[in-house]
């Protein structure tokens, strides 16, 4: 990301510079549908992140480095594009989707953060601990801003790595939880994850699939529910999850998030009825599953598979 010999290489100490590469990897690690070019260079300017055009098909990301009032101050600069299949051709959108943008406008915000004072000296154990978790603080920040969430989805999401290293009765743990924007609970209910968690029975009680807790917005819970009950409204073809999850991708419809851990220790997150985000072998990732099937009919087109086998286009891949 920076040569060995630039200006801004020579001024950051060798934490910070760990930080701000692996921070800006994170672009690809939790958008694998998306490809970045080259990092450039440039005179200092303020961080941003924005469309260059109305067509959305490219995101001009810039991360400024300490402040524009030093001398010598340097930003970097880079485009990031929609990954196609090469030689292919065919329906797979150029366009960056909306979800996609606000990601990475969530990655620059927490790498200005750091960086804003690069200058002064560098926490290198705060550093370290943050480059630890800056992917699952761009995750949770999204969700929280996204379902318009009033309760901490850090610490839910935390809660649930601490549980799938429980087990109950020689078994890993499952749990499923609805965040439901629209409810407030009673300042008196138990606070979610911190007080419910501490009960054991309360724990193993939710299968992640079939039961699930009902969260209010302020983080209390407010019920526990049978799925298959709670939400009864069909999915369709526009909806893509695995099939052992449509109960809890069906009640995530309303702007509700709903969240899932699996006994292999998985966390998957639904919006909309269809699976959004997931962490998975340490790995958090955004599912754009429009843009996937696309450039699988595209790739199907192109080696002659009858149309009938190939089914309907999808509309796109932006998300409103």
């Amino acid at each position: 990301m920076l040569r060995a010999n630039s200006r801004l290489y020579n001024r950051l100490s060798q934490v910070q510079i760990d930080f701000l590469e692996h921070a800006a990897g994170a672009i690809q690690r939790l958008l694998p549908h998306v490809q970045i070019a080259a990092w450039q260079e440039v005179v200092w300017k303020e961080s941003q992140s924005g469309w260059t055009s109305k067509e959305r098909t490219e995101v001009r990301m810039t991360i400024a480095v300490g402040d524009a009032s030093e001398k010598n101050a340097k930003s970097l600069t880079t485009t990031i594009r929609r990954r196609l299949s090469a030689s292919v051709g065919g329906k797979a959108k150029e366009v960056i989707d909306t979800r996609e943008h606000a990601i990475c406008q969530l990655i620059l915000k927490r790498i200005t953060e750091v960086m804003q004072h690069a200058t002064f000296g560098v926490d290198e154990v705060s550093t370290q601990a943050i480059k630890d978790s800056f992917d699952e603080h761009v995750v949770a920040s999204h969700i929280q801003e996204h379902h318009e969430l009033d309760t901490s989805v850090a610490l839910v999401l935390s809660a649930l790595h601490k549980l799938s290293e429980q087990s109950y009765e020689n078994k890993s743990l499952t749990f499923g939880c609805i965040l439901d924007p629209h409810r407030t609970g009673q300042s008196t209910g138990t606070i979610f994850p911190t007080e419910f968690f501490r009960s054991k029975k309360y724990k193993a009680l939710s299968d992640g699939f079939r039961t699930s807790y009902i969260v209010s917005t302020n983080g209390r819970v407010l019920d526990f529910v049978d799925l298959d009950k709670y939400e009864r409204k069909a999915l369709t073809e526009k909806h893509y999850f695995p099939d052992w999850t449509e109960a809890i991708a069906r009640s995530s419809r309303k702007k509700r998030c709903g969240i899932s851990l699996s006994r292999q220790g998985d966390i998957l997150v639904f919006d909309e009825g269809t699976l959004r985000l997931t962490y998975r072998y340490g790995k958090w990732q955004y599912w754009n599953h429009s843009h996937l099937v696309n450039l699988l009919r595209d790739r199907a087109r192109a080696q002659h598979v009858l149309p009938s086998l190939v089914g309907r286009k999808q509309s796109g891949t932006d998300h409103e």
